[in-house]
């Protein structure tokens, strides 16, 4: 997951593992609501605004979501 602010130019991480921001992560959790596995998603935005969330699966583009970070 990699994240836009609305009026800016610039890319930065959001997933944050281990308390560090990162760009991408393999690290599974355990089994969870009937799930093999799971992804544990903590993220960070290090300023108010809306931003993009855009998904990624690997190297493939899957969506985004849009947030509005007070």
């Amino acid at each position: 997951m990699v994240a836009v602010k609305k009026g800016k130019n610039k890319v930065s991480p959001a997933l944050v593992v281990n308390g560090e921001k990162v760009w991408t992560t393999s690290f599974l959790g355990g089994p969870n609501n009937g799930a093999d596995a799971h992804l544990p998603s903590n993220m960070q935005l290090d300023e108010s605004g809306i931003w993009a969330l855009l998904v990624y699966l690997g190297d493939k583009y899957i969506d985004y979501i849009v947030v509005n970070v007070n």
